[in-house]
């Protein structure tokens, strides 16, 4: 009889007392054995970490349970490694969040297509509001299973093809490749989609195993209203994301081996994101009358700056000459 793999089912959690039940009896449902749950607290201020701790004490399932809180809100990277280098014992490290619903036969359809060569598993997903009732979406994570086969990693890393964090199963060979994600992190699916191609094969499950909760309050920018603090909180936050990725990227890179010239590339990009950290940031200088149409923020990239970068590179090169 082959053994089977230990499974570490996390659910990490923040402020999530509203929905935490949910995604408790979800872990405690699932049918495939062995499984160790892990349910990790980043420092929550509500009643979040009560209910889990009240929830375990409770439980007479056959599951292993582990409970961990932060003592401080630590942030995305922090915490996943803290869970995937201190505390889970599993050989994979299957994900959720503490909004999000794991269907019962989750773990057990992804370890059917577990391999020690297979670096992440990923699956379709339901969509649920903030009540639960379901939304008639659907995001095609099979194309960018279809991108990563057919491209190499700078091409990956360009393009920004992702793999949803509440969807993937990881291998943790992988994970103990590369190391721990950096402190400043606070969008994984691009970072562990470009690490699982670089490892190894990637297989995509085109069944909802998951309930992914959106939420409606989440910034958003209406283009009819051309509201100026949502435009702002997004642009904040997207180069906030790319500069942590960019950041990552440069630490993989004892891994990836990525070639001179595209982390050139990556660099003058980086450059352009923290203009808009600059621009953007909450104790930025107040620009919308500036920006009516959003106009003049990529006018003055696209004609001052990257002019600018494009002759400092033929300079250099041509010195090189």
């Amino acid at each position: 009889m082959i053994k089977k793999s230990l499974v570490s089912l996390v659910v990490r959690t923040y402020q999530a007392e509203k929905f935490i039940k949910a995604a408790i009896n979800g872990a405690f449902n699932q049918t495939y054995s062995p499984l160790e749950i892990i349910f990790s607290d980043d420092a929550s201020t509500d009643t979040t970490f009560e209910i889990i701790e009240k929830a375990v004490a409770n439980y007479k399932g056959n599951h292993s349970i582990v409970v961990n809180r932060n003592d401080k809100q630590s942030g995305i990277g922090s915490h996943f490694n803290k869970i995937a280098f201190e505390i889970a014992k599993g050989d994979w490290i299957v994900i959720a969040d503490g909004d999000d619903i794991s269907l019962p036969n989750r773990v057990e359809r992804l370890m059917d297509f577990a391999d020690e060569n297979i670096a992440a598993i990923h699956h379709n997903n339901f969509v649920i509001d903030e009540n639960s009732t379901l939304i008639d979406y659907e995001e095609n994570f099979e194309n960018a299973l279809t991108t990563l086969s057919k491209n190499n990693i700078e091409k990956t890393i360009k393009k920004g093809v992702r793999l949803r964090g509440a969807t993937m199963c990881l291998n943790k060979k992988m994970i103990q490749l590369f190391g721990k994600l950096n402190d400043d992190i606070v969008h994984e699916d691009i970072v562990f989609a470009y690490r699982a191609q670089s490892f190894g094969k990637i297989v995509y499950i085109n069944e909802k195993l998951i309930e992914y909760r959106e939420h409606i309050n989440s910034v958003s920018y209406n283009h009819d209203t051309q509201v100026f603090e949502n435009y702002k909180k997004i642009k904040n936050r997207n180069a906030n994301k790319l500069v942590s990725i960019y950041h990552q990227i440069l630490n993989d890179n004892k891994v990836l081996k990525l070639s001179s010239s595209f982390l050139l590339e990556l660099k003058n990009k980086n450059n352009l994101h923290k203009i808009d950290l600059l621009f953007f940031s909450n104790g930025a200088f107040e620009l919308s009358f500036l920006l009516k149409s959003f106009f003049y923020e990529e006018a003055f990239k696209w004609i001052i700056l990257k002019p600018y970068f494009f002759l400092k590179y033929y300079f250099k090169k041509d010195k090189k000459n």
